[in-house]
């Protein structure tokens, strides 16, 4: 009777330490995933950030090319922003910035990515889908900023105009040339006067 109590001791012992081992490793195994998340999305508007492009979906979109490409990269960012945090102070250009990225994706569909890559600059992914479609996305996108202002405390509305550079992916080894693309036409509309869409 003593060795079996002593069994069934040591059986308890053993399956209390094994559960606190578990306990243990997935809350490690859980921060670490939050940690990573976290290094993944922007702070300010919950988006996915740069980071998030280059070390998961570019990759992702170079493993599962024959399904995804052709793709489409918008990059867009929002006119005159120094402006408005001159005039109405950082707090407002950070709702200004939120909401921005909340009229962008009333645009897209689940499968686009919506990632803020600088301060106002952001770059929309969008797989399966060619220049020409996704230049009419951007012109949506254009149109719904400006007629969407922001209301702001004083219940007085702030419009926000922006401008877009559109390219093509198509292979996955496009993807540098598309991102330069995309950058190069965005200040070709600056340069053009602002608020439009520029594709090729």
């Amino acid at each position: 009777s003593r060795f079996l109590l002593s069994a069934l001791v040591i059986i308890i012992f053993s399956f209390i330490n094994e559960y606190y081992r578990y306990q243990s490793h997935s809350k490690i195994e859980t921060v670490s995933i939050k940690h990573k998340q976290d290094a993944n999305t922007d702070a300010l508007t919950d988006i996915p950030n740069r980071r998030f492009l280059e070390a998961s979906y570019f990759p992702y979109l170079k493993t599962n090319a024959g399904l995804l490409l052709p793709a489409s990269l918008i990059m867009t960012d929002i006119d005159h922003f120094k402006v408005i945090n001159d005039t109405y102070g950082h707090d407002v250009g950070d709702k200004a910035i939120v909401h921005a990225v909340n009229v962008i994706k009333k645009a897209l569909r689940n499968t686009d990515v919506l990632c803020r890559v600088g301060g106002e600059e952001f770059l929309i992914c969008i797989p399966q889908m060619g220049i020409d479609k996704a230049t009419k996305i951007a012109e949506k996108i254009r149109v719904s900023l400006q007629e969407t202002p922001l209301i702001l405390e004083d219940g007085k509305p702030l419009t926000i105009r922006s401008s877009f550079g559109v390219s093509e992916i198509t292979s996955s080894d496009d993807f540098s040339t598309a991102i330069k693309s995309a950058d190069d036409r965005l200040y070709k509309a600056k340069e053009q006067g602002r608020n439009r869409v520029v594709a090729f």
